[in-house]
């Protein structure tokens, strides 16, 4: 059953190309955002803190446990991700990243 209101959940890698920009962009949007930054600097994390609709997450399997309660899921493309989306029935956006 999907949620009743729409929320994100974003796991992605400080590596990423233009996270910092796709941070901006879930940090301004009013659409609440369960965030987990790979490798995270103090800065990025001071930030996404900041953010009213983000909660910043400091646990992988901790996020991967509560994403039944995002409507959408922003990922590289990791597996357990993938498979938990598929098996939510979630849309998923992936974004790939360069390690």
């Amino acid at each position: 059953v999907p949620p009743a209101e729409p929320r994100l959940a974003v796991f992605l890698d400080v590596q990423c190309p233009g996270v910092e920009m796709i941070m901006l962009a879930v940090g301004s949007n009013e659409i609440p955002a369960d965030v987990y930054i790979r490798g995270a600097t103090v800065g990025m994390r001071r930030f996404l803190e900041q953010q009213p609709n983000v909660t910043l997450w400091t646990d992988h399997q901790a996020l991967l446990q509560a994403c039944a309660n995002a409507s959408v899921l922003v990922h590289h493309g990791e597996q357990d991700i993938a498979q938990r989306c598929i098996t939510l029935g979630r849309p998923q956006l992936l974004i790939p990243s360069t390690r």
